[in-house]
């Protein structure tokens, strides 16, 4: 499955739903830590490891 962003409008539902007092602070969390985590799984893809945990 390929690592993409979380599209704006799924924040922004979700801001709606559980009424995130502060959207635009949310939005800007929310994008910081996905870009992180999308560059991070775009490196891992490079090296041929994963960063899923495993539970066995």
């Amino acid at each position: 499955m390929a690592v993409a962003p979380i599209p704006f409008t799924a924040i922004a539902e979700y801001c709606n739903i559980y009424d995130v007092e502060d959207g635009e602070e949310f939005h800007y969390l929310i994008r910081v830590l996905d870009r992180t985590y999308v560059k991070l799984h775009q490196k891992d893809g490079e090296s041929g490891s994963s960063i899923e945990s495993k539970t066995d």
